[in-house]
């Protein structure tokens, strides 16, 4: 029985174990690179526009926007008193260029 209770030390094959350590480093170095590459997203809400760094920028762009979605409003619809609301979801590149405008709510 004492025997039994030692069991056979593992043996490593230093080749194998570089291999699988170059194998997982370029695995991670894969995921490093995606996850920089992934885009960035900024959700504008009261509370974010005291805390984020580019808060004005942001609210600057929204008020920007809805000042020209009023400038805009068609005539016939602000006689007949028709309004709503609108939630939508804007990407802007890096370079400040639009990169993509969803409408996710409109009224």
């Amino acid at each position: 029985k004492p025997e039994e209770a030692k069991k056979a030390a593992p043996t490593f094959d230093s080749a194998q174990l570089n291999s699988e350590i170059a194998s997982l480093e370029a695995e991670l170095a894969d995921e490093q690179q995606a996850y920089a590459k992934r885009p960035k997203i900024h959700r504008l809400s009261a509370a974010s526009t005291m805390r984020d760094k580019g808060a004005w920028y942001k609210e600057d762009w929204r008020k920007k926007i809805e000042r020209i979605g009023n400038l805009n409003y068609p005539e016939e619809a602000r006689r007949q008193q028709i309004y709503g609301s609108l939630r939508m979801m804007v990407s802007i590149n890096r370079d400040g260029s639009l990169y993509e405008v969803l409408v996710l709510e409109s009224s």
